[in-house]
C-alpha cells in the first residue's frame, strides 16, 4: 500500500452529494451571519485554541462536545470559513464551534514539532 492509497482510504466517505450538502449548509450559515444572525451557543467547544494551517486555515485546540472527537482531546479541526473572536464563534465546513480561551501556537506544548515538519 502506498501513502496515496492510505490517504484515499481516509477520504472514501466523501461523495459529491455529501460535499454539496455540507457546502450548502456552510453557505446558509454564512448568509445568516451576513444578515446578523449567529448561533447563541454552539454545542461544540474548542478550548486553548490557536490558528494553524493544514493546506487551508484551521484551528487546533482541545475539543469538547464534538460528535467524533473524544472529550478534551487536542485536535486540528477542518478548514475555517468564518471566525468572530468577539462573539467567540468559528464556522468550519462541518459545524459551528464556540471558542474558549485563545492560545497562540507558540504557547502550545509540542506544536513546534508539527510546524517544523
Amino acid at each position: 500500500m502506498t501513502e496515496f492509497d492510505s490517504l484515499a482510504a481516509r477520504w472514501r466517505w466523501s461523495t459529491a452529494a455529501n460535499t454539496i450538502e455540507r457546502l450548502r449548509c456552510l453557505a446558509d450559515d454564512l448568509e445568516a451571519v451576513a444578515e446578523g444572525r449567529v448561533p447563541d451557543r454552539p454545542d461544540t467547544l474548542m478550548t486553548t485554541w490557536a490558528f494553524a494551517t493544514r493546506q487551508a486555515p484551521c484551528i487546533i485546540g482541545n475539543s469538547f462536545g464534538h460528535p467524533k472527537i473524544d472529550e478534551g482531546r487536542r485536535a486540528f479541526i477542518s478548514e475555517v470559513y468564518y471566525v468572530d473572536p468577539d462573539r467567540r464563534l468559528a464556522r468550519t465546513l462541518s459545524r459551528w464551534y464556540r471558542l474558549g480561551s485563545h492560545n497562540p501556537l507558540e504557547a502550545i506544548p509540542g506544536i513546534s514539532s508539527i510546524r517544523d515538519h
